[in-house]
């Protein structure tokens, strides 16, 4: 299997396994968050558009608007499913299931299979934020995000060295 990693801009990732998109992070596709202070630094194609949209998975991280963007949400096609960390209150996850979305909690630390060769971490903290790592094939990608570690630098290190054979990526936002 042969995967791919496109950043299109802020925190939205795509992950594809032989040319489809298997998850998407933090879907921003369009316009402006923080009452129009914030905007994508140019606008996405329609083929990176469509990629999101298409994508099996979708992961939320929190709910800051260049992350959790409701006008971004609402071009998304219902019954699509969107993976969550495990906050302390179900806000997100009430919001998207009264939008017709498959919601799904991901437990602190817990594998989930996405697709033969893709798996997922999610690493939620007290700041009511989130790390996701993946793992693609022989490649290991830590999505820092904007998360703070919070006491997760040692699983994470773990993990990586865990890893010897995989490539390791990692993106983060500061």
């Amino acid at each position: 299997m042969r995967h791919k990693l496109e950043t299109l801009g802020n925190a939205t990732l795509v992950l594809y396994e032989d040319g489809h998109p298997v998850l998407a992070t933090d879907p921003w596709l369009e316009g402006r968050c923080y009452s129009g202070s914030w905007a994508l630094e140019r606008r996405l194609t329609d083929s990176e558009r469509q990629a999101v949209m298409s994508a099996d998975y979708l992961w939320i991280s929190h709910g800051h608007p260049d992350h959790f963007h409701i006008p971004s949400l609402a071009l998304l096609p219902r019954g699509k499913t969107i993976l969550l960390p495990d906050h302390y209150s179900p806000d997100i996850e009430n919001y998207l299931d009264s939008q017709g979305f498959a919601v799904e909690v991901l437990p602190y630390r817990g594998w989930r299979q996405l697709s033969p060769g893709v798996r997922c971490l999610c690493l939620d903290n007290e700041n009511q934020d989130a790390i996701l790592i993946v793992e693609a094939g022989d490649s290991l990608m830590v999505n820092l995000n904007d998360s703070p570690l919070c006491g997760d630098a040692g699983f994470i290190r773990k993990l990586v060295v865990g890893h010897e054979r995989a490539k390791t990526y990692m993106a983060a936002l500061c």
